[in-house]
């Protein structure tokens, strides 16, 4: 990732999450940690426009200021660090936005979610009781992938299969910086089981996936069931800080 790149990302970050502190020093492995961080901050950029509420929390429950981001898979539960989570809520419903966070798959094999969308009682249930999530409490999970070369197929295959390990969630979201025809032909083939792909930059350069990704927190965080595409409508982007 370039520097430049990096600086503009963290900017957006720190804009999307506003009154929240967030640092991350450049290095050869910051890229995939700012994206992730990248895609956290916009979906509570995007909460917050559906007239979510959004706080902050940390380990113990307690709101904090500072966004402290785990820098590998780790417990829901740990206390090695006070990591920090996202409640969005509304009249309707409250989640917990986690990131990078391990849930049990079918097999009953850990598996890393990048972001986890879970229900605030879950989530607190998790914590308080040292319990990693099982695959059926996950609303959405969504998996991050910065590239500064071409995305191969095998990345959309690997998603394939972290979604058959989670296939009692209601959505799973592949994210990247980087667009592949084939991997956009093989997710349509899944839609109906609502697994999709968008090609999100941190510059927000590909409108119709912010837009995508815009209709599809407004169905999860209000209980809509299906996503009618051809209703998708054209919406303002944020500006870029």
């Amino acid at each position: 990732m370039d520097i430049n790149i990096f600086n503009s990302a963290l900017n957006t970050i720190r804009s999307n999450l506003k009154n929240i502190n967030y640092a991350l020093p450049f290095n050869k492995d910051t890229a995939g940690h700012i994206y992730s961080a990248f895609v956290f901050s916009t979906i509570i950029s995007i909460s917050r426009l559906h007239g979510n509420n959004v706080t902050f929390h940390n380990q113990n429950g307690q709101a904090t200021g500072t966004f402290i981001q785990r820098k590998s898979p780790g417990n829901i539960h740990s206390n090695a660090n006070q990591y920090t989570y996202a409640q969005i809520s509304n009249r309707h419903t409250s989640y917990d936005l986690h990131i990078g966070i391990q849930v049990h798959g079918k097999s009953r094999v850990m598996h890393e979610c990048d972001l986890a969308l879970l229900c605030n009682t879950i989530s607190e249930r998790c914590i308080s009781r040292k319990i990693d999530p099982d695959h059926s409490n996950l609303r959405m999970f969504i998996e991050c992938k910065y590239r500064t070369n071409d995305l191969i197929l095998d990345v959309g295959r690997s998603f394939i299969g972290l979604a058959t390990e989670f296939s009692n969630s209601k959505i799973g979201i592949l994210v990247s910086n980087r667009n592949l025809l084939s991997i956009t032909n093989l997710m349509k083939h899944y839609n109906s089981k609502q697994l999709y792909f968008l090609n999100i930059d941190t510059d927000y350069s590909e409108a119709h996936d912010y837009n995508y990704l815009f209709h599809l927190l407004y169905i999860i965080l209000n209980y809509k069931k299906k996503l009618h595409t051809e209703k998708i409508r054209l919406i303002r982007l944020p500006k870029k800080p």
